[in-house]
């Protein structure tokens, strides 16, 4: 199993985080690793480069272990 995690405002308003601004995780063997992003987009695309950001992360940090 590989934990996943994102969490941010995809807007349209401002909450208590700024618009488009998304931070992401990824566990694999015990290895965290997160990083944070601001997307300059409309609500569905922050939520598709999200996911297609962290699914991406994990399959680098995949990839690596080879």
């Amino acid at each position: 199993m590989y934990p996943l995690q994102f969490r941010g405002n995809a807007g349209p308003t401002a909450s208590e985080d700024e618009v488009g601004r998304v931070w992401m995780a990824t566990s694999v063997d015990g290895f965290v690793e997160s990083f944070t992003v601001k997307w300059p987009f409309d609500r569905e695309r922050v939520r598709q480069f999200t996911t297609i950001s962290v699914l991406n992360a994990l399959r680098l940090r995949l990839d690596s272990r080879q």
